[in-house]
C-alpha cells in the first residue's frame, strides 16, 4: 500500500469496472483516474510551461494485459467466434465500477472437453495491485449473491462465485486481474497456471522515472510499486521518481509486524531522501510517497518497501520535469512563515489566505514532554499536536458552529532518532468533526468557511 510521508490534512485530522473472434480485447470505459495520457498537469515555476509539456508514450494497457496470458498445460484454444456471456458479464461489471483500463480474454479447453473462459484485465492505477480487488470481483460477478469462498491456490487465493455453467475464479497480481470462468476444477487449473506465470513482476528500482497522468495522486498511484507501465525515461517528461526500493527477508510464515512496518518504511525512506536529494525530507518542497505492504498484502507474500519522491506544484499535485530530483539539495529547502495558508501537505507552495484553503501555519513548536520515549506514530502525533494548542492563543475567535483546531507535524522516526523535537503547527477548521475549506486568516477577525475539504466543486 502507498502512503504519504506528509499525508493530506483531510487523512490526517479525520484519520479519515465485444469482440468479434475467440479471444480479443475489450475496452472499458475511459474515466477520470484513467492513466491514459491526455492533457497535461499544470506545472509551476519549478518546470517548463505547461503548454510545453508532451506528457510520454506509455505501454498500451492492452498490451500489459495482455502478457499476463499464458499457454497452460493440457488446455488449447477453444473454437468458436462469438464474444461469450462471461464477457458481456464482465464487461457490465468493470464497467459500472470503472475498474478496468483494458481487458483481454480467451477461451480454452481441455481433452476432456471443459471450456474456461479466461481474461486478463489491467485496472485503473489506484486499483493495480490492491488486494481487496479480486473478491471484490468475485462478488460484484455473482451479482451479490454470495460471498466469494476462498480457494488457497499455490501462489495466493483464488476467490470463487457462482456461474450458470460452473464458477468465477479471481486472483490478482500486483498488476493485472486475472479472472477464469467455467467447470469448477478446469477454472482453478488455469487460474492456478496463470498465476504461476505472473510471479516475475516488475518492481520499481531507484533511479526509476515514472509518469502518472492527473498529478499522480494518492487517488491515482497504484497500490503497489510494481509493473513497467509507468516506468519512463528520466531525461524525458516524468512526474515521479523511485529513490529506494528493498525486499524484507521476513519468511513466508512470519506474523504480519503491524505498526513497526510502516515505522520502518517511513524511518527508510527518509534516510533514502537525505542520500539522494540532500537535505532532511521536512525540510525540503520535494515530496514523497512511500510504499509497503499491508496486513492482506503480507498474507499473500508480499514483502517490498518503496520510497518515491515528487516535486509538488501550486495544487499540490506532482509537477512534470525532466530531469532527476537527485542531490537538489538546497535548491528545493522550504522555509515556513506563521501566517502562509496551505491546501494539503507543507510541501510545495502556499497560497494566498484570501482563496480557500484547509489549513494556516501558525510556527513551529519544541516538543518536551515525552521527548526522551522511543519513536512511535501515535505518540509523537500526540505530542505534537499537545505542544501546538498554545499557538492557537494568537487566533481569531471562529464563526458560529465551528472548531478551531490544531494539527501538530511530529518529525518522522529517522529524524526523531536523530534528536530532531520539532513540531509544524497548522490551525485547522472543523465543523461536526469535518475539516473545512476557508477563506481569510484565521489570526484575522472577518475569516470564514467555505466548504467541506474535498469539495470538488469550490474553485476560488
Amino acid at each position: 500500500m502507498r502512503w504519504a510521508a506528509r499525508p493530506a490534512l483531510l487523512a490526517a485530522v479525520l484519520l479519515v469496472l465485444a469482440a468479434g473472434c475467440t479471444g480479443g480485447r475489450s475496452a472499458a470505459t475511459t474515466t477520470a483516474t484513467s492513466t491514459s495520457t491526455g492533457a497535461s498537469p499544470t506545472t509551476t515555476a519549478t518546470t517548463e510551461a505547461a503548454d510545453r509539456v508532451e506528457p510520454p508514450a506509455l505501454p498500451d494497457p492492452f498490451d500489459l494485459a495482455e502478457e499476463a496470458l499464458a499457454d497452460v498445460d493440457g488446455y488449447r484454444q477453444a473454437p468458436g467466434s462469438d464474444a461469450p456471456p462471461q464477457l458481456t458479464r464482465l464487461e457490465m461489471v468493470l464497467d459500472t465500477y470503472a475498474v478496468s483500463e483494458a481487458i483481454v480474454w480467451d477461451q480454452v479447453t481441455n481433452v476432456a472437453g471443459d471450456e474456461v473462459f479466461v481474461a486478463s484485465v489491467y485496472p485503473y492505477g489506484f486499483l493495480r495491485g490492491d488486494p481487496t480487488l479480486p473478491p471484490f470481483a468475485a462478488r460484484l460477478l455473482s451479482q451479490y449473491d454470495e460471498e466469494p469462498e476462498e480457494i488457497p491456490i499455490e501462489h495466493g487465493t483464488a476467490y470463487a462465485t457462482a456461474w450458470p455453467d460452473g464458477e468465477w475464479m479471481a486472483w490478482g497480481s500486483n498488476t493485472v486481474l486475472i479472472v477464469t470462468a467455467g467447470p469448477r476444477q478446469a477454472a482453478i487449473e488455469v487460474l492456478t497456471a496463470l498465476a504461476a506465470a505472473n510471479q516475475d513482476e516488475y518492481r520499481w528500482q531507484p533511479g526509476d522515472c515514472l509518469w502518472f497522468e492527473g498529478g499522480g495522486s494518492l487517488d491515482v498511484a497504484p497500490f503497489a510499486p510494481y509493473g513497467r507501465g509507468p516506468v519512463v525515461p528520466c531525461d524525458g517528461w516524468h512526474t515521479h521518481e523511485v529513490i529506494g526500493a528493498s525486499l524484507l527477508e521476513d519468511g513466508p510464515d512470519a506474523p504480519y509486524p503491524g505498526d513497526s512496518l510502516p515505522t520502518e518504511a517511513y524511518r527508510a525512506c527518509e534516510e533514502q531522501f537525505l542520500d539522494t536529494i540532500g537535505i532532511p525530507v521536512r525540510e525540503s518542497r520535494v515530496d514523497t510517497v512511500w510504499y509497503y505492504p499491508d496486513d492482506l498484502e503480507w498474507e499473500e507474500g508480499d514483502r517490498y518497501l518503496a520510497c518515491v519522491v515528487m516535486e509538488p506544484d501550486a495544487a499540490g499535485e506532482a509537477a512534470p520535469r525532466r530531469a532527476s530530483l537527485a542531490g537538489i539539495g538546497e535548491a528545493s529547502r522550504r522555509v515556513l512563515h506563521p501566517g502562509e495558508c496551505w491546501n494539503g501537505s507543507l510541501a510545495g507552495d502556499p497560497v494566498p489566505c484570501d482563496r480557500t484553503h484547509d489549513s494556516e501555519y501558525l510556527g513551529s513548536v519544541e516538543m518536551e514532554a515525552g521527548s526522551d520515549e522511543p519513536y512511535s506514530e501515535s505518540f509523537v502525533a500526540t505530542l505534537a499536536d499537545t505542544a501546538c494548542r498554545a499557538l492557537l492563543a494568537g487566533t481569531a475567535d471562529p464563526p458560529d458552529g465551528v472548531t478551531l483546531d490544531v494539527f501538530g507535524e511530529p518529525p518522522g522516526p529517522f529524524a526523531w532518532s536523530d534528536g530532531d523535537r520539532t513540531a509544524d503547527c497548522r490551525a485547522v477548521a472543523v465543523d461536526d468533526g469535518v475539516p473545512q475549506l476557508v477563506i481569510g486568516s484565521v489570526t484575522e477577525e472577518g475569516w470564514r468557511v467555505v466548504a467541506p475539504v474535498g469539495d470538488d466543486a469550490v474553485t476560488a
